[in-house]
């Protein structure tokens, strides 16, 4: 589960004037980069779902923070689908964002009471679509 609260996670999100996004297939590269992140001041850190290695190495990420980085909120990003929201709830994610909108990643982070920041690119079209059938509902 998440090592910070929603409420740290906001909190510490408002403090900090950027959020480095980041990706490294290399254990070590990755490490590197958010120690000296970490280092620099920032508290606040998102790591980057992209490819097959992002999983493993997240939770790696984790454990050490834990040890290197005790204090930062690591999220994660580019989350597609309820699955990959729940497997990194269960390795730590403090906060979650999504490219898109999907009301099903939402119920997770919302039961398990982590940050959710999705995006807009979906958002409008998914908030057409709900619209229009209740318009259409309405007018049968």
């Amino acid at each position: 589960m998440a090592r910070n609260s929603s409420t740290v996670v906001y909190q510490r999100i408002s403090e900090t004037p950027i959020v480095p996004l980041f990706f490294n297939a290399d254990l070590g590269v990755a490490q590197s980069v958010l120690k000296a992140c970490y280092d620099g001041g920032i508290r606040v850190f998102e790591f980057t779902n992209r490819g097959a290695e992002a999983p493993a190495i997240f939770a790696k990420l984790i454990d050490f923070c834990e040890k290197e980085c005790p204090d930062l909120v690591l999220g994660i990003g580019t989350i597609y689908d309820a699955k990959q929201a729940s497997e990194f709830i269960q390795m730590g994610a403090d906060f979650m964002l999504q490219p898109f909108t999907t009301p099903e990643v939402g119920e997770i982070c919302a039961k398990n009471d982590i940050p959710w920041m999705q995006g807009a690119k979906h958002t409008i079209a998914y908030l057409l679509d709900i619209l229009t059938n209740i318009i259409r509902s309405d007018l049968s």
